[in-house]
């Protein structure tokens, strides 16, 4: 049988839930700023100096708060060390809100960044208590400031995430500029994560503990310090820290004019100071090798050529170029012949000395046909075979390019792929070839760009 409430009851257990409403008091989540109390805002004092009790995080100063009339009740939650958890946390603002109490929640840096802000605020919206929240100085604003480097600077940095860094895996978003927060346990895998998303290693990074505190300290390395725990000197960096990951880091040392962003499409980078996001990957394929008494001469024309070929080395080999000579000895390859000029003119000019043969080039499915035809037409007997695919990157890291301020192009297909990817070849941009055939295409794609452009679209009716 089901019970139920008269009228007169349900107004009641109304009217008594309106004044636990009414009389409960409310919870303000303020933040701290990076340590220092004179960071505070007015608006964040004045709540302090109102509050009934206080529930405070760690790195919060301990004289400023005993300045405070408010009851204290500590909360911190530090890496390995939780003095309580969140749900615990939720429960106890709850509890003393319900009580009447004028509630703050006192948290490190701004409560809307990393500070759990947005659970505390469901749960106590969700059991109908009043919410506010006053900002802070958030921990990566300090550290710009204390260390005079701006986050973002013209022509080096547009764009700045901020990143948990104490997470297993820590993520590296697509900006210039990178603030790890409490990643100081994870440094070498951050490190390692930057290498492997195209982050040159020599990008400059500041690690600073105590940020805006008397104690405070900098530490300066590279992302590739980083990977190898800021080379065997991690017993400087001090906990917690914050990272700052960015070129902006050099306005340290150096003029904003002095920076120049080169970008790498080639896929093993030469230069460590290269931003390096590879615009070609390499496919090996199934190919049937033809007998060593088919040819005389073998040609590789790419270190990639050696590393896919699945031959021996017989007849006379020979070598474009130093990179691809290294990597047939390395192979096994004895008495390399490395043409004069390492291009395609250069192959071509080797072979008008030699005496006439069979020609076999193992080389991609991009390659172009200068070469064969060239050696062909001095009366060789030449014959191709694909051992590679040379493809579209199946994941590309795009770059804001208005921040480069040059490009290496390593073939005509890292050419082509770029105009993919960003749609353009930009013309504030410097442009960086290797080999006359590369610079020899360039040429042809931006004459094709000035070509759009003089005669514009097709108008009709």
């Amino acid at each position: 049988m089901i019970a139920y409430k008269s009228v007169n009851q349900q107004n009641t257990s109304l009217e008594e839930r309106e004044d636990v409403l009414h009389r409960q008091g409310k919870v303000t989540l303020v933040g701290f700023g990076p340590g220092d109390p004179e960071l505070l805002t007015v608006k964040a004092v004045k709540a302090l100096q109102n509050a009934d009790i206080i529930f405070y995080d760690d790195l919060i100063g301990k004289d400023f708060l005993e300045t405070l009339n408010a009851e204290k009740y500590y909360v911190g939650k530090r890496s390995g060390c939780h003095h309580a958890e969140q749900d615990d946390i939720n429960r106890l603002l709850l509890k003393a809100a319900r009580e009447g109490k004028e509630v703050v929640r006192l948290k490190g840096g701004d409560p809307m960044v990393f500070g759990h802000a947005g659970e505390e605020i469901e749960y106590l919206q969700s059991n109908l208590v009043e919410v506010s929240v006053i900002p802070g100085i958030t921990t990566a604003s300090a550290l710009a400031a204390t260390t005079k480097v701006s986050l973002t600077q013209r022509g080096i940095s547009s764009s700045v995430s901020f990143v948990n860094g104490h997470s297993a895996r820590p993520i590296v978003p697509n900006t210039e500029t990178i603030v790890y927060y409490m990643g100081g346990s994870r440094l070498a895998t951050i490190g390692a994560s930057l290498l492997a998303e195209g982050w040159a290693a020599t990008t400059p990074v500041l690690l600073v503990h105590n940020v805006s505190l008397p104690d405070e300290e900098t530490f300066e390395t590279t992302v590739e310090g980083l990977r190898s725990e800021v080379k065997g000197q991690r017993s400087k960096v001090k906990l917690p820290v914050i990272a700052l990951v960015g070129d902006v880091a050099r306005l340290r040392h150096q003029g904003a004019s002095n920076i120049r962003r080169t970008l790498y499409t080639g896929l093993v980078c030469p230069n460590p100071d290269y931003i390096h996001t590879p615009l070609i990957e390499i496919k090996p394929i199934d190919y049937a090798v033809p007998p060593p008494d088919s040819y005389d001469y073998l040609l590789f024309t790419s270190r990639y050529a050696v590393k896919h070929w699945k031959g021996g080395f017989a007849g006379r080999i020979v070598s474009i170029g130093p990179s691809t000579t290294q990597a047939l000895k390395t192979a096994g390859a004895e008495n390399v012949e490395q043409t004069e000029i390492d291009d395609s003119y250069g192959v071509i000019d080797y072979f008008s000395r030699q005496p006439r043969g069979r020609v076999l080039i193992p080389r991609s499915n991009l390659a172009l046909d200068i070469i064969p035809e060239g050696v062909r037409a001095l009366g060789f007997d030449v014959e191709t075979l694909t051992i590679y695919h040379n493809v579209y990157p199946r994941y590309v890291r795009r770059i804001n390019l208005s921040n480069i301020q040059r490009v290496v192009f390593t073939s005509p297909s890292t050419i082509d792929n770029f105009i993919t990817t960003y749609g353009d070849l930009p013309s504030h941009i410097e442009y960086v070839t290797r080999g006359r055939i590369t610079a020899q295409h360039l040429k042809s794609r931006q004459n094709e760009k000035i070509q759009n452009i003089q005669e514009g679209p097709d108008h009709t009716g």
